[in-house]
C-alpha cells in the first residue's frame, strides 16, 4: 500500500552509506550492495559504444491483475453516470487503477481506451498536448505499460496511486491530486512518488462515462528528474570505473544509455519512408553531439530526454512517431514552437471556454 512503502522509502535512503551526488542541497547515500544489486553489465560487443556500461531489461514488480496497485481488498468500478461528485470520483479512481501497472497493458492494448472520447483533448505538463483517443491511449497507457520493449528509458511505471485531494460539482467537472509510486525495474524496483494535479471534464459517449478534457500537472517533477538521474547516473558510474568511460559523468553515461536505445528504436523501426538517419552511427553521432540531455521541464523539446519518452510510441505506429525521435523531434520533441510565453498563453484557447460569467 502506498502509504505504507513511503516511510520505508525515505528510511531506506537516508540509511544508505556511501554519498554520490547531491542536488536540490539534500544528498543520496548508496553502498556497495545497492550497486550490485543493479541490471547492469558493460557491453562489450557493440562496436560504437564498446564497453559502456548500460541498464539490462528486467521486469517491473509482479503483482497479482485479480488485485488494485493499492489495496487489494478494494474494488474500483466505473461509473454509469456524471450526476454526482461520487460518480466523478469513482471514474477517477478507476481510471488511475486502469493506468497503474500491470492494469496498463490491457489498456494500452485495446488502441483505442474508451476511457477517453474520440475528440479527447489533454495537456501533460511535462510534454505537450495530445488530441483524440488513439493519441491518449498510447501515451497515457502505452507510454508507462512495458508493452513494447526499449533498451533504457529515464521515467518509470506507475504502480501504486493515492488520491490525496478532490472536488467535483454535479456535472462531470472535477479537480484532483494523487500521488503515484513510479518504480524504476532497472534499478533494483528503486520507487520515487510523484504528485500529479489535474482538472479533467467528463461526458457521456456511447453510452460510457469518459474523459474528453484534461490538463495533468506533474507537480515537482523536475525535483524527481533529478533524483532519478542522481541515482541512475550514480550506478552507472560505479560500474565504469575501469572502462573507456571511467572519467565520464553520471549524467554523461545516461545521456550515452538514452542515445543508443533511441537508435536502435530508429534502427529497426523507422526504414523506408519512415527514416530518420542514414545509419546507427549517424544517429549516434548526430543525437551524441548535436541534442542536450533535457531539464525536466523540457519533456517536450528538442531533448534527448523528449526523444526518450517517445520511443516507446514508435512500434505502434512508425509514421506517427518516427518524426519524435529523428533530427527534426517532429511535432513534440521541437525548441521552435515553445516559446514560454505561447506556451503560457496558448492553454487559454485550447480547452472550451469553461470560465465563470
Amino acid at each position: 500500500m502506498l502509504t505504507n512503502k513511503l516511510p520505508y522509502f525515505l528510511t531506506a535512503l537516508a540509511s544508505m552509506a556511501l554519498s554520490v551526488r547531491a542536488t536540490a542541497n539534500v544528498e543520496y547515500y548508496y553502498d556497495d550492495e545497492f550497486f550490485s544489486n543493479q541490471n547492469i553489465a558493460p557491453l562489450v560487443d557493440d562496436p560504437v559504444f564498446q564497453d559502456l556500461p548500460v541498464f539490462y531489461k528486467s521486469d517491473p514488480p509482479q503483482q497479482d491483475p485479480g488485485n488494485t496497485p493499492t489495496t487489494p481488498e478494494t474494488t474500483f468500478v466505473r461509473p454509469t453516470s456524471i450526476n454526482s461528485p461520487k460518480d466523478s470520483y469513482d471514474f477517477i479512481s478507476y481510471f488511475w487503477n486502469e493506468a497503474s501497472y500491470p492494469n496498463d497493458i490491457a489498456q494500452a492494448a485495446t488502441i483505442n481506451s474508451t476511457l477517453f472520447s474520440n475528440d479527447c483533448k489533454g495537456r501533460v505538463s511535462l510534454t505537450r498536448n495530445f488530441e483524440d483517443d488513439e493519441l491518449n491511449t498510447e501515451y497515457i497507457f502505452g507510454l508507462f505499460s512495458r508493452v513494447k520493449e526499449v533498451d533504457f528509458s529515464m521515467i518509470g511505471y506507475p504502480t501504486e496511486f493515492l488520491i490525496t485531494e478532490f472536488n467535483a460539482n454535479d456535472s462531470g467537472f472535477f479537480a484532483s491530486s494523487v500521488i503515484l509510486n513510479f518504480t524504476f525495474p532497472q534499478l533494483n524496483n528503486f520507487t520515487i512518488p510523484i504528485q500529479v494535479d489535474l482538472w479533467a471534464k467528463l461526458i457521456i459517449e456511447d453510452g460510457l462515462v469518459k474523459m474528453n478534457e484534461y490538463d495533468a500537472i506533474f507537480r515537482n517533477f523536475a525535483w524527481a528528474y533529478d533524483e532519478v538521474l542522481s541515482v541512475s547516473g550514480a550506478a552507472l558510474v560505479s560500474l565504469a570505473a575501469n572502462t573507456t568511460y571511467a572519467n565520464y559523468t553520471g549524467d554523461e553515461l545516461i545521456k550515452l544509455n538514452a542515445v543508443k536505445s533511441i537508435c536502435d528504436v530508429a534502427t529497426q523501426y523507422c526504414n523506408g519512408t519512415n527514416l530518420q538517419y542514414d545509419s546507427y552511427e549517424d544517429c549516434v553521432t548526430y543525437l551524441s553531439t548535436e541534442v542536450r540531455l533535457g531539464e525536466g521541464w523540457e519533456g517536450g523539446m528538442d531533448t534527448i530526454f523528449c526523444r526518450n519518452l517517445h520511443q516507446a510510441m514508435v512500434p505502434y505506429r512508425p509514421t506517427v512517431h518516427c518524426p519524435h525521435i529523428g533530427p527534426s523531434g517532429g511535432d513534440m520533441c521541437r525548441d521552435s514552437d515553445m516559446n514560454y510565453w505561447d506556451v503560457v498563453w496558448r492553454y487559454s484557447s485550447y480547452f472550451d471556454n469553461m470560465v465563470y460569467t
